[in-house]
């Protein structure tokens, strides 16, 4: 009989082991994504603002010039080059911050969970 009890003690920790790591790998992938996702937005957020404060100003200056030289036709169509140049450039800091982190973000899973 105890060897039974014994056997039952022990399949029944292995059933909650298995279990607590389980649910520890779910918390664990659910709170790593969480996690990349919000480092993955500050990082686009510091780089903007770094952009939007210490570079734009400088490139923003011969924009204006190139746009005081189109054509009269143009500007009156309502062709703005700097807001125009101002919101490419941030679609593609964007896109290549997002990229570029999430690739970050899948070599370190890699790393960790293999």
């Amino acid at each position: 009989m105890l060897a039974t009890d014994d056997g039952a003690r022990q399949a029944v920790r292995e059933v909650f082991r298995k279990a607590a790591f389980d649910i520890i790998a779910v918390l664990a992938n659910e709170y790593w994504c969480k996690m990349a996702e919000a480092l993955i937005e500050s990082t686009l957020q510091s780089v903007l603002d770094f952009f939007n404060t210490k570079i734009w100003p400088e490139v923003e200056a011969p924009l204006k010039a190139l746009e005081e030289a189109i054509p009269e036709p143009l500007k009156n169509a309502g062709l703005k080059i700097v807001p125009l140049a101002n919101t490419i450039v941030n679609i593609l800091i964007t896109k290549a911050v997002k990229a570029g982190m999430t690739k970050l973000f899948i070599k370190l899973e890699v790393a960790l969970w293999q």
